[in-house]
């Protein structure tokens, strides 16, 4: 009985201690294995490794990819497009470009814009550019400033210098008709003025409330807005002006493009003025138009051979309507300068309060020579405006 109760004890004890070096050895495996796994040169770390070298990998061959389509799209109508023709439905521009037309004219597309694929490749016909959303037309200004007022009957020049101040203020243009024909334009010196105060409507508790220290610090900033403008207008020959009067967005931005109501009532002048300088980046600057920039675009438009498209252009809608709704209403790419909505200006108009603008509105018979005035504060739904782009 000894002898058995003695060799049960010892099997006990055996497999006790077998026990024991099993979880010793499965310690130090599981350490050696964790070690593999999360050591500085463990699996995880190498797996890591791999998906950078991975990633990196996809990166750069994207990067070839991209650097081979890029080739190709400058050959065929991207960066390195040097006529319109060629650049049509290429890719945005990254920097300003200058290419020529069909006529050899030169005209600059600036960075994040391209030509758009139903553009003209003519600048007297018209033009286009876009960001993949809001569109422009070029405008040509051969004759930008002079400082001698009656230089301008014969160059059509859009701005005087004031060789005293060295401040800019600008040329308004009356075209001359005779019948049914449009002969010419001619200096316009009463009535209208820009930059300038509309000194009944632009006090100093108004401008105070839209974040301006007085009328004279508003007066300033438009005197500078307009600077910056005619001297990158004389640069480059020529601006930008919206192919479509301006509208709104979802997001409350204003925008050039077809197919939506234009922006207009409940929004005032002051509005107006504020909202479309939106686009503001290293290439251009956007705003209102100048009444001597509009003025320039018509004196583009009647040197062409479609200035009498002026006068004959009618509307009949009794309210406003979607940008470009109206097919006719269409001169060298631009839509709508007959009728839809006036279109403010910057120019002060002809009375002390008020703010000129152009063209006429719906149930109105008019054309885009007519000038007028409204009050800078009303808000009427028969006032639009239209954007141009300037070049920095």
């Amino acid at each position: 009985m000894k002898n058995k109760r003695k060799t049960k004890n010892q099997a006990k004890g055996i497999t006790l201690i077998a026990l024991v070096v099993t979880i010793v050895i499965l310690l130090i495996l599981a350490g050696v294995s964790i070690n593999l796994v999360l050591g500085p040169n463990g699996l995880i770390t190498k797996a890591q490794e791999a998906t950078l070298k991975t990633e990196k990998s996809t990166e750069d061959e994207e990067e070839t990819i991209n650097n081979a389509s890029d080739y190709i799209d400058k050959i065929l109508g991207g960066e390195t497009a040097t006529t319109v023709a060629k650049a049509k439905g290429g890719k945005k521009y990254n920097n300003t470009t200058p290419i020529t037309d069909d006529s050899g004219d030169t005209l600059y597309v600036p960075g994040g814009f391209k030509i758009a694929e139903d553009s003209a490749t003519d600048i007297d016909d018209g033009v286009v550019i876009t960001d993949g959303k809001n569109e422009f037309v070029w405008v040509p200004v051969q004759n930008v400033i002079v400082t001698d007022i009656n230089e301008a009957n014969s160059n059509k020049a859009m701005a005087l210098l004031n060789n005293s101040t060295q401040n800019y203020s600008g040329i308004f243009y009356d075209v001359n008709v005779e019948g049914n024909n449009i002969i010419g334009s001619t200096i316009r010196t009463t009535n209208y003025a820009e930059p300038r105060l509309a000194t009944w409507s632009d006090t100093d508790e108004r401008m105070k409330s839209y974040g301006y220290n007085s009328a004279q610090d508003f007066l300033e900033t438009m005197q500078k807005e307009y600077n910056d403008m005619v001297k990158s207008v004389d640069k480059y020959k020529g601006f930008y002006i919206g192919r479509y009067e301006t509208s709104m967005n979802e997001k409350g931005e204003v925008q050039s493009k077809k197919d939506v109501l234009p922006y207009s009532g409940p929004y005032n002048w002051y509005n107006l003025y504020e909202n479309q300088k939106l686009f503001n980046s290293d290439s251009v600057q956007s705003s209102m138009i100048w009444g001597s920039q509009y003025d320039a675009m018509l004196n583009w438009i009647i040197s062409g051979n479609r200035k009498n498209d002026l006068l004959e252009i009618s509307r009949n809608e009794t309210e406003k309507v979607a940008c470009a709704n109206n097919k006719s209403d269409i001169i060298n790419n631009i839509y709508d300068l007959t009728g839809n909505v006036f279109e403010w200006t910057l120019a002060q108009g002809a009375e002390l309060n008020a703010r000129g603008h152009r063209g006429s509105y719906f149930g109105q018979e008019g054309n885009a020579l007519r000038r007028s005035y409204t009050l800078s504060g009303y808000s009427g739904d028969m006032n639009g405006s239209r954007m141009t782009l300037y070049i920095k």
